[in-house]
């Protein structure tokens, strides 16, 4: 896009007023004034131009005084550029029209404040975002601080102050107070440009509507809190269960032995406690083998374990149990995958 401006202009290009010129498609030259201001959007500064073709205006002027020094204005270079001036005309139409679409896409309104009449003047997405009528396209900065929420106008008010006194690019968020008690969360940024004898002259910048956003980052938050919540509910009913289990496992008269897919054990009950003469705490994560199995008979039951994974149905089968006093208990198990 600027391509057009020239190499030399393009490296020159900051924030701020520029008066540039631009070389067309057709190799024609336009004079334009070109705004540029920064903001801040998510991650990235990016940059807003605002560029207006005032060639004719530029023409004009010079037109003007010529005529005062010629009693014959010279009426055929106006007939010749007539046509010209209409398609530029329409030209700029479709740009502002193409400036203000992608504002609305954006939520991100432009102003300008003069030092000398006191208005600001908006663009139709700043209206838009402040809700205020379009016909009113110049306002005054104590209109705006109006629609400013009430406990937010003397911090706004403030950083006005710095930025007229310090100069240079500013950026502060607040929220607007809109009809029906509806709250807006806005970030502004502007320049402001140096005027004659050091004093403060013209404000230009951006009014970004962050409302959507933080409403999604609200609600992605209370969805976050939810499924927190949920998953807390959750694991305290799994908690509750796991508690039930393990006093029926810890009552039953039965012995109850869980192993995982390599024979070491996951669960030993208090049944098992009492006959084996080991605790829970003592087996835990270790080899069946290493604990109540006698030695002559490990082979045979790493063999039956690796085939566990391919059963179907329950297995019943009578093995026996080496208590720590090294007594010998004959049990009957039904195992099952």
């Amino acid at each position: 896009l600027l391509k057009p401006l020239g190499p030399a202009v393009r490296d020159d290009l900051r924030v701020g007023r520029h008066v540039v010129t631009l070389l067309t498609k057709k190799r024609r030259r336009r004079l334009c004034e070109l705004m540029i201001t920064a903001f801040e959007y998510g991650e990235r500064t990016r940059f807003l131009g605002i560029c207006s073709d005032i060639t004719e205006r530029i023409s004009s002027d010079r037109t003007s005084r010529s005529s005062e020094e010629d009693d014959v204005p010279d009426v055929a270079p106006r007939q010749v550029s007539l046509q010209p001036e209409l398609g530029q005309a329409s030209d700029l139409r479709e740009s502002e029209a193409r400036l203000q679409a992608l504002q609305h896409i954006e939520s991100l309104g432009s102003w300008e404040f003069d030092p000398a009449s006191g208005l600001v003047r908006l663009s139709e997405e700043a209206l838009r975002i402040y809700e205020i009528d379009p016909v009113a396209g110049k306002l005054s900065p104590a209109d705006l601080l109006a629609v400013v929420h009430p406990e937010d106008r003397d911090f706004v008010r403030q950083r006005r102050e710095e930025a007229f006194s310090r100069g240079g690019v500013h950026s502060y968020p607040f929220r607007l107070m809109l009809p029906g008690g509806r709250i807006k969360h806005v970030r502004v940024r502007g320049v402001v440009e140096s005027g004659p004898n050091g004093l403060s002259g013209r404000v230009i910048g951006t009014l970004h509507d962050l409302t959507g956003k933080m409403q999604a980052e609200q609600s992605l938050l209370r969805l976050a809190e939810t499924l927190e919540e949920r998953v807390l509910e959750r694991t305290q009913e799994l908690d509750t269960q796991r508690t039930f289990i393990e006093a029926i496992l810890d009552t039953a008269a039965t012995l109850i032995l869980v192993l995982d897919a390599g024979g070491f054990i996951v669960r030993f009950n208090r049944a098992c406690e009492q006959l084996s003469g080991y605790r829970f705490d003592e087996l835990r994560g270790k080899p069946i083998w290493d604990a109540v199995i006698p030695p002559e008979r490990i082979e045979e039951v790493r063999s039956r374990i690796q085939r566990y994974p391919q059963m179907r149905s329950l297995l019943h089968h009578e093995a026996e149990w080496l208590t720590r006093a090294g007594a010998r208990r004959l049990v009957a198990w039904s195992s099952a995958p």
